[in-house]
């Protein structure tokens, strides 16, 4: 986000093209794994399979009448791995 932030900085606009996202993001994640998620979910608009979770294992999800609701099962569990104090 700093460097989503960064961009709109030196651009001196609020807005970035996906191809600015894509170039962002990839210093963090895999770019392939997520060249295919982004048109996947962004570009195609394919719903999210919640079946699969692929969160960490303190989180639950739950599905509600207005969408899936994520939340924090093992509050420990989540601080140990964020490093909060």
């Amino acid at each position: 986000m700093l460097d989503l932030k960064e961009l709109i900085r030196v651009k001196k606009e609020k807005t970035f093209i996906n191809a600015e996202f894509i170039d962002c993001v990839k210093k963090y994640l895999s770019i392939g794994d997520f060249q295919k998620t982004f048109d996947e979910y962004i570009i195609q608009s394919k719903s999210i399979s919640w079946d699969n979770q692929k969160l960490l294992p303190f989180f639950a999800i739950e599905n509600g009448t207005e969408g899936p609701t994520i939340s924090i099962k093992q509050a420990d569990l989540f601080l140990a791995h964020y490093q909060c104090k």
